[in-house]
């Protein structure tokens, strides 16, 4: 445990990134007697967020920026082995609640010796801006209280208004607090409180990107991400989308950084999840995508998460019950879900239900197989509906249950109308 580990630790720097002194938080106060504290000096602090790394690159960027201020002791709040250990939120709430109380009693401590709370910022970043305002809860209870925190993207999921089990840096924590945010409602929280909130571009989150409100130096686009241990290159990919009742409203996120939706409005663990793809050429906005999740939506009793694969398609388990799953694919994207069957059951669990809707055929059937596509052994029950055998849909019953609308001798099914109508295709638009 964190109690007798004594894994986090206090870092003043000589002026250099690579020159400094370390302290446990039980023995910080030892650093007042360093070579790298000036008690005449304004004190300036900075603590990373989940997972984040004493030598990652957004780290460094932030140290080399305030080192280059001079004239101030520059601390680092080290706490690397419990940031990197946070397996689960409720696991987060707890040791950003006992590192901040850690910190906030070597603060204390520094106090009674000397050190000026007056005189001192204190920067955090997502879980860490949370781990400052439980400092600032216990310096206060102790009868102090620091000068300014400030929260850049406090971290959301179990500290937002819709679940709160942990608590958050607020005004209260500090003489003063000012929060940046720059993805509220996603990793960050979306509420206001701080002495200080700054939205930057917020209209883009109000208006949406056909009326996008870009100030000056807050460029929207393809960008490096300020992620918490370190620069990530972020230029689109594949996202989720969870609805929140109607197809305007939504939660996206990346397919690789999906917990955001675990913890947020859109999804109600108490109810089966569909999760929907499109396929070759789908369009995320196209009338066959709309068609199918507004189906799925106007059912209600359900959380509808839509795989966004947009861009490719033109050329780990985290607390969902898997027994309530379903996943649904068409075309190409049916193949897609095959795929994640197959992994799934790689890595030790089996999909309980994977639907398929004509499966493409190029590539996945006849002569010129180069892929096993959906099959029975992606999950327990596949069923697949083939309305288009032998055309852009496979022909070859591969599922637990293959239905085949009208391809018998006896005429049309009920609800099954033949003739010229406007065809669903992979694009989703009608063919002439």
């Amino acid at each position: 445990t964190l109690q007798s580990s004594s894994a986090a630790f206090l870092r003043c720097y000589n002026g250099k990134i690579d020159d400094y002194v370390e302290e446990p938080l039980e023995n910080a106060e030892a650093l007042l007697n360093s070579s790298c504290y000036d008690s005449t000096l304004f004190n300036l602090f900075y603590i990373f967020g989940f997972n984040g790394k004493v030598k990652g690159n957004l780290t460094e960027e932030v140290l080399n920026a305030l080192l280059n201020l001079q004239d101030r002791n520059t601390f680092l709040v080290n706490w690397e082995k419990e940031a990197e250990s946070v397996t689960n939120l409720n696991n987060a709430g707890y040791i950003s609640s006992y590192v901040g109380f850690q910190l906030g009693a070597a603060l204390a401590r520094m106090s009674d010796l000397g050190f000026d709370l007056s005189k001192t910022h204190a920067m955090g970043h997502s879980l860490g801006a949370h781990v400052l305002g439980n400092a600032g809860r216990y310096l206060i209870k102790a009868g102090k209280i620091i000068s300014r925190i400030s929260g850049c993207d406090p971290a959301g999921a179990l500290f937002d208004k819709y679940a709160p089990i942990a608590p958050a840096l607020d005004k209260s924590c500090a003489d003063f607090v000012d929060i940046t945010h720059t993805d509220p409602g996603g990793y960050a929280t979306n509420s206001s409180k701080a002495h200080l909130d700054i939205w930057f571009n917020y209209g883009n989150f109000i208006y949406g990107p056909e009326e996008e409100q870009v100030q000056p130096g807050c460029p929207v686009g393809d960008y490096e991400m300020f992620t918490s241990n370190g620069f990530t290159q972020f230029a689109g990919g594949a996202w989720l989308r969870c609805y929140k009742g109607s197809l305007e409203s939504y939660l996206a996120t990346p397919l690789n950084q999906p917990l955001p939706i675990l913890f947020t409005s859109c999804l109600d663990p108490a109810l089966p999840t569909v999760v929907y793809t499109f396929g070759y050429r789908g369009r995320t906005n196209g009338p066959a995508t709309k068609a199918v999740l507004e189906g799925y939506i106007q059912r209600k009793k359900r959380n509808v998460i839509l795989l966004d694969w947009e861009e490719e398609a033109k050329s780990g388990q985290a607390g969902i019950n898997m027994e309530s799953v379903h996943l649904v694919g068409h075309s190409l994207g049916a193949h897609i879900m095959g795929f994640a069957g197959k992994k799934t059951r790689e890595l030790g669990q089996v999909m309980p239900r994977i639907t398929g809707l004509d499966p493409a055929r190029a590539l996945f059937e006849g002569t010129f197989t180069v892929q096993n596509g959906l099959d029975r052994t992606c999950a327990r029950f596949v069923d697949i509906i083939h309305s288009d055998p032998g055309g852009y849909g496979t022909s070859t019953a591969t599922g637990t249950v293959d239905i085949w609308p009208n391809y018998g001798s006896a005429g049309p099914q009920p609800g099954c109308p033949s003739g010229d109508f406007d065809m669903f295709t992979p694009e989703g638009t009608p063919l002439p």
